[in-house]
């Protein structure tokens, strides 16, 4: 979701992004990042991942590293959020073709051959990972491998190194199905389909990356199948905040069919479909807010609160996860064509008084061009 103009100075942002957790997690990827650079260049020389993108993808080593002191582990910090930033990193550098308008088509009606477009994309990145050795000269592949023996360097619990190892296959699977479905013609019955893969993707995604810190031997324990599983319900409500605050780049790209897309489709199907396909963003934005969607793509304070529960034993984890969700929020409100005012009920959770964030980097990430998670 990207504009040419500097977002409007009466939009603002809520002091909580820049308050410890942000911090905590942008120090991570401070002190990831020169470990890692050389890798991706070679992988990336075209700089496909904007320098912003670069730094919060590595940034997100900080959950391996919050799940790894969770669970009692201390010697391994580095290595740890090392891992998990290669496959933060490599899995946004393979989004960065297949999300792509060119990848996919726009609005299509053949999710099958999506699907199988996306898997044989996708497929030497996997199994340069499980067989830690390069699949084919692609440098995105050299960086898949060394993710793979960086995870072999760390683990000590085969089992939980063979349970990620699996989490990895399902994640790039939902990769798969994930572009099919975002991209495809809004059509009747889709929506539990919508909601199932939206929830997927970044709870597997996140959970992937969180569980590298359960490999070291220090670490007393696995994630239970409980928190694993609150992380895809986690999913859904941050990649429904995902979808509002990426909704014009999702536009731009052909992903018409994601969560507030299709939402929006039926509300007022006609009237979205003329809109997108006009690439009339002003009048989508101001759909988002006439029919709801976007207060219907926030979580109830219930599930929250239920989600809490269920991580209760890992509260730093939580304190991240819900960082991320509001990030995205604010972004979305931040946005020069949001119709919607901040202060309105549903919202004013994440909004108060104040300016943009004091620092520069972070800041950036509210006046265009910017990169959702």
């Amino acid at each position: 979701m990207r504009e040419s103009s500097v977002a409007s100075a009466s939009k603002q942002v809520v002091s909580f992004l820049d308050d410890a957790v942000a911090k905590e997690i942008f120090s991570v990827g401070e002190a990831l990042f020169p470990s890692i650079v050389a890798l991706l260049e070679q992988a990336d020389p075209e700089g496909t991942i904007s320098a912003q993108s670069r730094r919060l993808c590595a940034s997100l080593g900080a959950l391996a590293q919050a799940c790894y002191a969770e669970v009692g582990g201390a010697a391994h910090q580095e290595a740890v959020g090392r891992a998990a930033a290669l496959l933060s990193l490599l899995t946004k550098l393979d989004d960065q073709v297949i999300d792509g308008l060119g990848f996919h088509g726009r609005l299509h009606g053949d999710r099958a051959s999506v699907v199988a477009r996306v898997r044989a994309y996708l497929a030497p990145t996997l199994r340069s990972i499980l067989e830690a050795k390069a699949e084919t000269a692609e440098p995105r592949c050299e960086l898949a491998a060394e993710f793979g023996r960086s995870l072999r360097a760390i683990s000590a619990h085969p089992a939980r190194l063979s349970s990620l190892l699996e989490w990895i296959e399902k994640g790039w699977e939902i990769q798969a199905q994930g572009v099919a479905w975002l991209s495809a013609h809004p059509a009747p019955q889709q929506l539990t389909a919508i909601e199932e893969i939206t929830a997927q993707i970044s709870g597997a995604w996140l959970l992937m990356i969180t569980l590298v810190g359960t490999l070291p031997e220090d670490a007393s324990r696995m994630l239970t199948l409980d928190e694993q599983g609150a992380y895809g319900a986690w999913g859904r409500w941050i990649q429904s905040a995902d979808a509002l605050a990426d909704f014009a780049k999702d536009c731009a790209e052909g992903m018409g069919n994601s969560v507030a897309g299709h939402r929006l489709w039926l509300a007022r199907p006609a009237r979205y479909l003329d809109a997108y396909k006009r690439g009339d963003l002003a009048r989508l934005y101001a759909m988002l807010e006439e029919t709801q969607t976007d207060t219907s793509l926030l979580p109830p304070v219930s599930a929250v609160e239920d989600l809490e529960r269920r991580l209760s034993s890992l509260p730093s984890l939580v304190r991240m996860l819900r960082w991320i969700q509001r990030f995205l929020i604010q972004r979305y409100l931040h946005h020069p064509l949001c119709a919607r005012e901040s202060s309105h009920a549903s919202f004013v959770a994440y909004t108060m008084d104040g300016a943009l964030p004091s620092d520069p980097w972070l800041a950036s990430y509210f006046a265009p061009p910017v990169e959702g998670i």
